[in-house]
This record gives structure tokens, C-alpha cells and sequence, in this order.
């Protein structure tokens, strides 16, 4: 199982992070107008189309939604908590988000394949648009509400094309709509191109960051995203009624690396994004020995 997760995620994701590495050190990139377009064009393709595409059966996806809620709450009250104090204080936003928003995507989706099958990508996709819904309003909400501000943080929100893909597909899926072809076909294309996009922009930030910058920062972060956070799950587990493989999915989730989305998050606000890029790309490195770990005991 290490060597089928190392071969089909980790070499892929580190491949296009490595290409975006290398593209900010010879041409020195555009860093505001990658992070522009994943934040308002691609993102919100993407959480457009995942909307309009998922499976959602009522009877598995409560159980699911109310574990990952639950979870999320846990984790995001001690984080906020433990980031708190005056020495971590001004990056306790970008910490907690860290923490708290797991790459359930381009990591999570490949690796449930592997680990379970069509079970645990289904409900890895229910995991990812709930995942994304707090992400891009809850997060922007705590970006935004660093600038003390609530009412213009109130109409800055309302500029955000996410929270409108949001809201269509939500309006969509409810009075069961489907929009154009003709329309669908170039939305499609904007949301396959989020993660390549994303990554490569990952790595030119990477490329801009010194590696032994927030070193005390990135290990406790990655300690809570790889560590505590499924030892939470773990926990949790035994007060739902799951069957067939769901609680050793939701457990395998909860140990997934930083979201890449954090990052977006962090770089669009100009909040910590060097922080936030290395503990994206720690955590996936060092989730390459922890995955296996969590699906040794999970056997």
C-alpha cells in the first residue's frame, strides 16, 4: 500500500509543484495574478461542477455530513484555542485553517480508490463539497475579519464568485436544473484546471519561501493536521452507527495533508501564505509514512 500511494499521489502532486518550482526560480511568476485566477475563476468552477455531479443519497450522506461537522468542530476549537496565545497570535488564522481544511481532492480522491473503491470515493465527494463550503465562506469570513471591519468584510463576501457557484448549485440541484451544454462545456474545463493551476502555484511559492522560516509553526500545524486529527476522528467513530467500510474512511480523511484550497485562501489575503505553503507541501510529504500507518491499524 506505501508504494501504490507513493507511485500514484505523492509523485504526481510533487511533480506539478516541482514544475511550478522550477517556472517561479527561471521566469519569476505573476504570484497575485496565479492566485487571482485560482481563487475566482478556477475554485469556483470546480465547487460549480462537483455540485451539479454528486451522487447524494440522503440515508449515508446525514451520517457523514454530521461526523465531518462534528469533527471539524473539535478540531477547529482546539486549534483556534491552542493558536492563541500572544507569540502565535497574528498567524492563529492561517493555522487554524490549515488544520482544519485537509486535501480531499487531487490527495483524498486517488488515495480512497486505492484504499477502498467506489466506497470511499463516494464518500470522500460527499466529504469534499462540505469541505469546500466551509472553506470558501467560513474561511473568507476569518481572512476577511482580520481587517476588523465586519461591515465592509460583509460586502467584500458578496464579491466573491464562490459564494455564488455556491448558491446556482445549490438552486440548481434543488429544482433539478441542468444548465446549457453549450455552457457546461467551458465551466468543465476551468474546473480540470484548478489543480494543475493550484499546484504549480504552490510551488512558486514554495520557491519563494526560506525553508527554516516558522519551523516551530509548520511542526505543530502538520502535528495537528496528521496526528491529533484522526486521533479525534478515532475517537468519534464509535458514537455513529456506520456500516461497511465508512468509519475506517472518515478515520483514513481526517489524516489527509493541508488543503491546498488553505493556501489559496491564505495567498488571495496575504495572510501568511509562505506559512500556509509549507505546511501544505509538509504535510503531503510527511503524509506519505503516515497514510500507511493509519491503514495498517485500519486493517
Amino acid at each position: 500500500m506505501f508504494i501504490e500511494i507513493f507511485m500514484n499521489v505523492i509523485i504526481p502532486v510533487f511533480f506539478i509543484i516541482a514544475v511550478g518550482y522550477i517556472m517561479e526560480k527561471k521566469f519569476k511568476l505573476n504570484m497575485r495574478t496565479l492566485s487571482d485566477l485560482n481563487f475566482y475563476v478556477f475554485v469556483p468552477a470546480l465547487i460549480f461542477v462537483k455540485m451539479l455531479d454528486s451522487d447524494l443519497q440522503p440515508s449515508k450522506t446525514i451520517g457523514i455530513l454530521l461526523f465531518y461537522l462534528i469533527h471539524f468542530a473539535i478540531l477547529f476549537a482546539i486549534s483556534f484555542i491552542l493558536f492563541s496565545p500572544k507569540v502565535v497570535r497574528q498567524k492563529r488564522t492561517t493555522l487554524t485553517l490549515c488544520t482544519v481544511f485537509h486535501n480531499a481532492g487531487n490527495y483524498g480522491i486517488p488515495l480512497m480508490l486505492l484504499a477502498y473503491g467506489t466506497e470511499g470515493v463516494s464518500v470522500i465527494a460527499i466529504i469534499m463539497i462540505a469541505l469546500n463550503l466551509l472553506c470558501f465562506t467560513m474561511g473568507i469570513f476569518m481572512m476577511e475579519s482580520e481587517h476588523k471591519d465586519m461591515s465592509k468584510t460583509m460586502v467584500n463576501l458578496l464579491k466573491i464568485p464562490v459564494i455564488y457557484a455556491i448558491f446556482i448549485g445549490f438552486a440548481l440541484r434543488f429544482f433539478h436544473l441542468n444548465p446549457p451544454h453549450q455552457i457546461m462545456i467551458p465551466i468543465g474545463h476551468l474546473a480540470d484546471g484548478l489543480i494543475a493551476v493550484a499546484l504549480l502555484t504552490l510551488g512558486a511559492q514554495l520557491a519563494l519561501s526560506k525553508p527554516g522560516k516558522d519551523l516551530k509553526f509548520v511542526s505543530l500545524g502538520v502535528f495537528m493536521r496528521l496526528v491529533i486529527a484522526p486521533i479525534i476522528a478515532v475517537l468519534l467513530v464509535p458514537f455513529f452507527k456506520f456500516t461497511g467500510n465508512i468509519g475506517p474512511i472518515m478515520i483514513l480523511s481526517s489524516g489527509l495533508p493541508v488543503a491546498v484550497n488553505a493556501y489559496l485562501l491564505a495567498a488571495e489575503y496575504d495572510n501568511e501564505a509562505e506559512l500556509a505553503s509549507q505546511l501544505v507541501f509538509w504535510s503531503t510529504v510527511l503524509s506519505a509514512f503516515s497514510i500507511p500507518v493509519i491503514l495498517y491499524f485500519l486493517r
